[in-house]
């Protein structure tokens, strides 16, 4: 039995991925995050190098 969980990523949802403070969701998948592609394709939809460095930021300005 298939039922919809709403927003996920194709294996979890949303409500089940969120843990610790919640930041949203990105139009990526794990390679877009580390800036790699299967595919040749120059588009990306997530600007791998932006998102981490905010996730530095965050965590710096937090004192971690």
């Amino acid at each position: 039995m298939t039922q919809k969980s709403g927003e996920n990523d194709g294996v979890v949802p949303v409500s089940s991925a969120k843990w610790g403070e919640f930041r949203g969701v990105l139009e990526a998948d794990h390679l877009d995050l580390l800036g790699l592609k299967l595919e040749d394709s120059a588009v990306r939809p997530q600007d791998h190098i932006k998102f981490l460095e905010q996730v530095f930021t965050d965590l710096s300005s937090k004192g971690h």
